[in-house]
């Protein structure tokens, strides 16, 4: 049947195709050579030289590592200024890139003449002889992003912990008069345990100096509660509490125990919408994941876990897979553990063994594809699994020939776990695509 998959299924065309595709680089003019940010697709040529100005003088910085790429909006990396270490944030040249290198300047200045920790701005300006406007600020090192911290804790009173200095942080914003209006955790540092705000594109200090208003405060603390496990909200409950102490909020007849039933509508309603908003993003190229579609074959693939070496298992998955450990054999489908640059995964294959077996499935979404989803559905409704890494379907047009799921691997899981997890998976019908 693996016959069946065209040459432009593969990977290696993929890559062919890139090299002669145009190389998209940010306009340096006659600097082009020596200080250029080249990207191809969401790849960053790193490191490289660019040519600061500003108002006092043109410089020199060095870009060494990407935290965030936008294609055609924004580049977020650290850096070096001589021996400063720096974090920039290029906004390439597009109708709103002014718009938002203004909004960001106002938002971090906002947040630093109200006392909130924030990184230290370190220069404003443009890239020479472009239009692309770039502001650094002091690197915070070390320092964890809140929603990493988040993702790794696996205990509640470690959750409740940091829910509440989170929401310390934030009841401390809103006594100043600001919100974020887009706040979520990523939206944190927290480095030797203290906690920092960044992103100032996301604060709105159009009602700095008198503290927020109780429905406005509501209203943004909503937003962030939504973003934790449905699991947690006892939690969260305490925590919203825990809020209205540090706004100074006096509890009349049982108001304050009474607040979370009253934003909890809310709550359900963002996480509905972020839900299915999410599900939707885990099919397509974005800055999570890596998507390739084609008549030969479709590929969803974590996009840290495709840079970090599953690329080479998506070229050529059976060569893995025939020098893998085989965990379960069933009917038509068999649990491989495999190693790439000694990490270890687990994929389950899934085969189409003939013409009425064809007939059965062609017109469902494959095993994979469902796996896939539902697994995703279940990460975000707080289920705690092996991670969904990637799935790839090699097909002939509309029809798949074989389709693989692949997972992280867990040292404590033993075979009979990841069969169970699989086959929940493939039964799980909950919100389908």
């Amino acid at each position: 049947m693996v016959l069946f998959l065209t040459r432009t299924g593969s990977l290696s065309y993929y890559n062919h195709k890139l090299k002669r595709s145009s190389l998209i680089q940010l306009n340096m003019n006659n600097h082009i050579n020596t200080h250029a940010l080249k990207l191809k697709g969401r790849i960053l040529t790193l490191p490289c030289n660019v040519t600061i100005k500003t108002k006092e003088k043109t410089f020199e910085v060095t870009a060494t590592k990407a935290f965030k790429i936008s294609p055609k909006k924004r580049i977020v990396c650290s850096g070096n200024w001589g021996k400063e270490k720096i974090v920039m944030k290029f906004f390439l040249e597009s109708l709103r890139a002014s718009h938002y290198f203004k909004k960001e300047l106002k938002g971090l200045k906002a947040l630093k003449r109200a006392g909130i920790r924030t990184p230290d701005i370190v220069f404003c300006g443009v890239v020479e002889n472009t239009k692309i406007k770039v502001i650094a600020t002091k690197e915070i090192l070390p320092a964890s992003d809140m929603m990493s911290v988040w993702n790794s804790i696996k205990e509640n009173a470690v959750y409740a912990d940091l829910q509440k200095q989170i929401i310390h942080k934030i009841a401390v914003i809103h006594n100043a008069g600001l919100k974020q209006d887009d706040l979520h955790l990523g939206n944190f540092l927290i480095s030797k345990n203290r906690i920092y705000t960044i992103d100032g594109d996301g604060v709105d200090a159009s009602r700095k100096g008198p503290p927020l208003s109780e429905k406005l405060s509501l209203e943004n603390v909503s937003i962030l509660f939504s973003q934790f496990y449905p699991t947690l909200d006892k939690i969260s409950r305490i925590s919203l509490e825990y809020y209205a102490e540090c706004r100074g909020w006096t509890d009349k007849q049982g108001y304050i125990p009474g607040l979370f039933d009253r934003i909890k509508p809310r709550i359900q309603k963002i996480r509905s919408q972020k839900l299915k908003k999410y599900l939707k993003k885990i099919f397509r190229d974005c800055s999570e994941f890596f998507h390739k579609k084609n008549w030969g074959m479709e590929l969803v693939c974590d996009r840290k876990a495709f840079d970090a070496g599953l690329k080479k298992f998506l070229d050529t998955p059976d060569r893995f897979i025939n020098k893998g450990k085989i965990l379960k054999t069933e009917k038509n489908s068999i649990i491989t553990q495999i190693e790439i640059d000694s990490t270890s995964y687990v994929v389950k294959t899934y085969t189409i063994k003939n013409i009425a077996h064809f007939s059965e499935k062609y017109l469902k979404k494959t095993r994979a594809r469902l796996s896939w989803h539902n697994a995703h559905l279940l990460k975000q409704l707080g289920t705690f699994f092996p991670h969904p890494l990637c799935f790839m379907e090699e097909r002939s047009g509309p029809i798949c020939l074989k389709a693989y799921f692949v997972v992280e691997f867990k040292s404590d899981h033993e075979p009979e776990k990841y069969a169970e997890l699989f086959l929940k998976l493939e039964k799980n019908r909950l919100n389908p695509e």
